[in-house]
């Protein structure tokens, strides 16, 4: 990986994780999360092993999800 990849990735993971907890506090948490793990799927290949630290919140925020559905 690249030192500019490499900078672009860590920036996507702030990016990412501010939205998600925007989304937590959000009246529509379902829809926006829904909104930022589509997002994810666009702009990386999440079965990338370079990517793994956005395949990890991408699995946080559909775990997320799932309790939210839930409950």
């Amino acid at each position: 990986m690249t030192h500019g990849e490499f900078v672009t990735l860590n920036k996507a993971l702030e990016v990412y994780v501010d939205r998600f907890k925007r989304a937590l506090k959000s009246n529509q948490p379902m829809r926006a999360m829904d909104l930022i793990c589509s997002d994810m799927r666009e702009a990386f290949d999440l079965k990338d092993p370079s990517n793994r630290e956005l395949s990890k919140l991408h699995q946080a925020i559909q775990l997320e999800m799932s309790i939210l559905e839930v409950a």
